[in-house]
């Protein structure tokens, strides 16, 4: 699903449980279901790659089969090397986090390939890069206070909760693992969760929405939770779309989390956000963006003025424009009119940038997290775009007469709509998405 800096590994999955050929829910060959144009748009590993052409197949496992091939962590006991005598001394305060199947692979006593070639020991060996060394099973070495969350302890309880709510037919998506699995992103999408909007043509690809589930074994955040959407229209991930719930790797988690209530809160959150979501792309449709307006300086320092407006919204550029350039790209393609386009539609280009060409991973914690917060903002908050804008087309030019800068600045208000009105709107929508919320939650 998501084509940014690609995982090392990539699971996709279809069901809780394996369908076979002859099971597949009819919802899956009609094109208004989200798992068809998975099936037909996807691309992912082990040889699974689907075609306009081909027969609708789905992947071999279901989730529950995916959770059993994930990798786990466990402890195991280190010692440390006297610094005079060489004696190996141990210790109560660390323990090793570990992957235990890697550990029983590895080669001798070798941390790497080097130390085991220093050694000479790989005379005889044909292929030593296809040897597991020590340092490839050791994940971290954390203080006493760590405490390991393994994928099965939050993901089975999420498959618990899916089946309960009558949804073990609509769940497909993904697993990917990072540095050798020890760090993990999942997306969990809901067939028939979709966002219903009036302006969106009826025939087009649905805009789906899941689950974004993230862990590592390495400190820090052990597991995050957020909302997450897909316009198939376009496969454009929407990240963030609700608020992350994290969980970290210090003391008895099981004391402080159940992962039940959090998961039965997140989907009633779901269910919120489809319909909020409509609202709120039915008003950026309706609401544009007069690339004409701008100051006559707008672009100076970037290839076009469209490329400029995504720099200076905080998508990152450079030497070679990286993300703002191919929002700008994606803009002139889509945008009925790329000089005049909707906050729809400079949202969607926002969000394919980031989707196929950001290279930051997936995972939650990374630099995707800021750059999906711009994306969202163009469709949540447009106000605060402009603001960003305003502020950054200021510090490019601070040089100038002050006068200069004000007639610059009310030629960006006027392009944007006086989007700067409707801040207390959006403020005002928020409070009532939270006491929607907290209703929903029985508060």
């Amino acid at each position: 699903m998501s084509r940014n800096n690609a995982a090392e590994t990539v699971r996709p999955f279809c069901g809780l449980t394996r369908y076979s050929n002859a099971e597949i829910p009819d919802s899956v060959f009609e094109s208004s279901s989200s798992m068809h144009w998975w099936a037909r748009e996807g691309n992912y590993s082990d040889g699974w790659s689907p075609d306009e052409d081909a027969e609708i197949t789905v992947p071999e496992m279901g989730l529950n089969s995916v959770i059993d091939t994930l990798p786990r962590a466990m402890e195991t006991s280190i010692r440390w090397e006297h610094p005079v005598t060489g004696e190996m001394v141990s210790t109560t305060k660390h323990n090793a986090i570990i992957d235990p199947e890697r550990a029983e692979q590895v080669f001798g006593h070798y941390a790497t390939r080097d130390e085991a070639e220093a050694d000479g020991a790989l005379e005889d060996v044909e292929d030593p890069d296809s040897l597991t060394y020590g340092d490839d099973a050791l994940y971290f070495v954390p203080t006493d206070d760590y405490s390991i969350v393994n994928p099965a302890t939050f993901l089975r309880p999420l498959v618990e909760v899916l089946n309960e709510a009558g949804l073990a037919d609509a769940v497909f998506g993904e697993a990917r693992l990072y540095r050798a699995g020890g760090k993990g992103s999942m997306d969990v999408y809901l067939d028939g969760k979709h966002v219903e909007a009036p302006d969106l043509d009826e025939d087009r690809k649905p805009i789906v929405v899941g689950l974004q589930l993230d862990w590592d074994h390495f400190g820090g955040t052990s597991v995050s939770v957020q909302g997450v959407g897909m316009d198939w229209e376009c496969c454009n991930s929407m990240r963030g779309i609700t608020e992350k719930e994290s969980v970290r790797h210090t003391g008895k988690v099981e004391d402080r989390i159940d992962w039940h209530d959090l998961y039965g809160e997140l989907l009633e959150a779901l269910d919120l956000k489809v319909d909020q979501l409509s609202q709120l792309i039915e008003e950026a449709d309706n609401s544009h963006l007069l690339f004409r307006e701008l100051p006559d300086d707008f672009g100076a320092d970037y290839d076009s003025i469209i490329e400029a407006f995504f720099a200076y919204a905080g998508l990152p550029s450079g030497a070679d424009g990286y993300l703002a350039r191919r929002a700008a790209e994606n803009l002139r393609a889509e945008a009925e009119n790329p000089y005049e386009p909707t906050w729809w539609e400079l949202h969607r280009a926002a969000t394919y940038a980031i989707s196929h060409y950001s290279r930051a991973d997936v995972h939650s914690g990374s630099a995707i997290d800021q750059q999906n917060q711009i994306a969202n903002e163009m469709l949540y908050n447009p106000a605060m775009v402009e603001e960003n804008v305003v502020r950054a087309y200021r510090a490019d030019r601070e040089e100038e007469s002050l006068s200069d800068e004000g007639a610059g600045v009310a030629a960006i208000e006027t392009a944007t709509g006086g989007l700067a009105d409707k801040k207390a709107e959006y403020e005002e929508r928020q409070d009532a998405i939270a006491r929607l919320r907290q209703a929903a939650g029985g508060e």
